[in-house]
């Protein structure tokens, strides 16, 4: 018996069969929406379409679902317990402090750079104590990044990562939340000549046994030899290491940040490989796309120019950040821009 009003049962049924619809106009024979099923197995919502069915819900309601529950939710059973936790929205950011230089000056941007690790090397030249990223909600709620600090905490990760035994060229694979760590893990990886494999953080530990059939193809089609992962999951590093296929290290950013020294630097060129990021494994078995820089660089600068941004604006996201349209679309393109996104 779920503990919630049955006007809400009908509202989550009413926004999935919706939802449904959009996504899939075509289908003479929807899924049923019943109260135990798999919001992705069942129901064929991925990550970015459960956080829309998310935003609907609270819109609708008035609510603000906690972020663990919203996260952990599998089933619309899940949802309706999450919504009788919730409560009336009134959670705002303030960030006008921070952001007033920003406002009060026209910034430029790092056209002529020909590799992410050339512009956020450009950023902390030019402003390293402007904000780049405020994290609001989860384990990094309140966090503040500038660029200096984003670009120190990467550079001891990176040098942590090569006395860890990283080469030039090697996939590193990525499993945070939406975290601080997961910004340092990424920039981390490509000072040391790395390439990052972001990969989705599993929602439950209590699945994990399900949660790894689906990734341990990836990381043995990457071939990555080291992983790292946010420190909750690191508490289950021997089952996930049992698990893990090639993985032969599991690492925290905090265990690499202790390193000494600078990373020894390694050329990198515009056609390299900056990023493997592979599909969701919804509908199929998940595949990778190598990404060099030059793609990377020439997508979020047009997506930059087309939506008109500057580098006085603010931009706000609710994507989980190792989703491929949060990760390219707000938060590189937001480091290209030289915006803030809180």
């Amino acid at each position: 018996m779920i503990d919630a009003p049955l006007s809400q049962s009908h509202i989550v049924s009413e926004e999935i069969a919706g939802l449904l619809h959009e996504l899939r106009p075509q289908e003479t024979h929807p899924p049923v929406v019943r109260i135990d099923a798999r919001l992705d197995r069942d129901l064929g919502l991925d990550s970015l379409s459960r956080m829309e069915l998310l935003a609907r819900l609270e819109k609708r309601l008035h609510v603000s679902i906690p972020e663990r529950l919203a996260l952990e939710a599998q089933t619309p059973a899940d949802l309706l317990r999450a919504l009788a936790a919730s409560s009336a929205r009134t959670a705002s950011i303030d960030v006008d402090t921070a952001l007033a230089s920003a406002r009060q000056e026209s910034l430029a941007t790092p056209d002529d750079a020909s590799t992410l690790q050339e512009v956020l090397a450009w950023h902390a030249r030019r402003h390293p104590d402007r904000m780049h990223v405020h994290f609001a909600g989860g384990d990094g709620d309140g966090v503040e990044l500038s660029y200096a600090k984003l670009q120190a905490a990467a550079n001891e990760t990176a040098c942590g990562l090569q006395q860890a035994g990283l080469r030039a060229g090697d996939p590193v694979a990525l499993m945070f939340p939406t975290h601080p760590d997961l910004l340092i893990a990424f920039f981390g990886v490509m000072l040391a000549g790395g390439v990052p494999v972001p990969l989705y953080p599993p929602l439950r530990p209590s699945e994990l046994g399900e949660y790894w059939r689906r990734q341990t193809g990836i990381l043995r089609n990457c071939g990555a030899r080291l992983m790292l992962v946010a420190p909750a999951l690191f508490e289950h590093r021997h089952a996930i290491g049992a698990l893990a296929g090639s993985v032969g290290r599991l690492l925290t950013v905090a265990s690499l940040r202790g390193a000494h020294g600078q990373p020894e630097p390694v050329p990198h060129r515009g056609d390299d490989l900056a990023l493997l990021q592979y599909t969701s494994g919804s509908t199929a078995d998940p595949k990778g796309v190598m990404l060099t820089h030059d793609n990377l660089l020439a997508n979020i600068r047009i997506m930059g120019r087309l939506v008109g941004a500057s580098a006085t604006d603010t931009f706000v996201s609710w994507l989980p950040l190792f989703h491929g349209m949060a990760l390219i679309g707000a938060w590189l393109t937001i480091g290209v821009s030289g915006l803030v996104s809180p």
